[in-house]
């Protein structure tokens, strides 16, 4: 386990009865987070699968502090975040070093270290403004990955009423929260 030895975590037989209690709607939801986070080297049926193995087999334990579906999804985070240095490494590593690649890649378009900063930012604050509201959520991650407005009904089983009415709940909150010129992180 990263981080502190002495947190108290649950015994693996409490994490595998929690795993065995994952609903049909809970595996749903965490492979479409797996979708979000799976980018370059992982694909995202592989994340969550990896995920629950390294969970499983106690390579990763469960602090009884957080959630078990958080937990999870941070699983997932920190291996996509672990696959994604190594690629980066080894490529880095193989043109020839940091110097050499700014040379033959140039700086102009590539986001610095605070913009990325502040991406995140805000899209954790708006990841909060809907931490109440999961269709809503489910609705904007499947968007921001490219899904087809049929492809989430399919997935949310709801009907294009009902999926209308999210999008406007959707915009309304955003609108109330962010009014027009703000920055997310303001």
């Amino acid at each position: 386990m990263t981080g502190n030895d002495e947190e108290e975590c649950y015994a693996l037989d409490h994490v595998q009865a929690s795993v065995a209690a994952l609903s049909d709607a809970d595996l749903l939801r965490l492979k479409m987070s797996a979708k979000g986070y799976a980018w370059g080297a992982v694909a995202p049926d592989d994340l969550l699968q990896e995920a629950l193995v390294r969970i499983l087999s106690g390579k990763r334990r469960w602090p009884k502090r957080v959630p078990f579906k958080d937990f999870l999804n941070g699983v997932m985070k920190s291996i996509v975040s672990d696959e994604n240095r190594d690629w980066i490494s080894s490529n880095v590593s193989a043109i020839g070093g940091d110097q050499e690649l700014e040379s033959i890649a140039g700086t102009e378009g590539i986001p610095d270290q605070s913009e990325y900063v502040a991406a995140e930012q805000g899209l954790e604050q708006v990841e909060a403004l809907f931490a109440d509201d999961e269709e809503a959520g489910l609705i904007l991650a499947s968007r921001a990955e490219g899904d087809s407005r049929e492809e989430i009904c399919e997935a949310l089983q709801m009907d294009e009423r009902q999926y209308a009415t999210a999008l406007r709940r959707i915009r309304r909150k955003l609108a109330h929260s962010f009014p027009a010129g703000s920055q997310c992180n303001e």
